[in-house]
């Protein structure tokens, strides 16, 4: 899982990078905006599963 979040944060990070040069056909924005959305998740993983090891280690205690 830990693999799986640091590609999801390193790979978003490069389609960000993409994105800034493309804009939506449709809503006419930035396309970074909405590729954003895929480090930030990869993130919010990352600190579940910090936050769930952590407490798997105290209720071993």
């Amino acid at each position: 899982m830990m693999i799986f979040t640091a590609v999801l944060i390193f790979g978003g990070f490069k389609f960000v990078a993409r994105g800034s040069h493309q804009a939506s056909s449709a809503l006419e924005i930035p396309m970074h905006y909405v590729y954003i959305v895929l480090p930030l998740g990869g993130i919010l993983i990352f600190s579940y599963l910090i936050k769930n090891f952590y407490e798997d280690v105290l209720a071993r205690r």
